[in-house]
């Protein structure tokens, strides 16, 4: 996705006139960083995996994160690495 992403972003910079090899870089490197985010803040594995936990199995109960609690998490991810 994230070469997709930095595609479409060249082929938008492209339409500017004054378009450089730094801006483009700089839309490169945006769309790797958006691209990675969902594996590096866990929304892959991690995540999915603690809302399996069997009670009886794991003796915790499941991890169930709200719409809201997910937000929470990323930008908690985001702020603090």
């Amino acid at each position: 996705m994230t070469m997709q992403a930095a595609l479409i972003g060249f082929l938008i910079g492209k339409g500017f006139a004054n378009f450089t090899p730094q801006e483009n870089v700089i839309i490169q490197t945006v769309a790797g960083a958006t691209g990675a985010f969902p594996l590096v803040a866990g929304f892959v594995g991690i995540v999915p995996a603690l809302g399996m936990l069997v009670p009886e199995i794991d003796g915790q109960l499941p991890l169930k994160l709200s719409w809201t609690q997910g937000v929470q998490w990323s930008f908690s991810i985001a702020f603090f690495g």
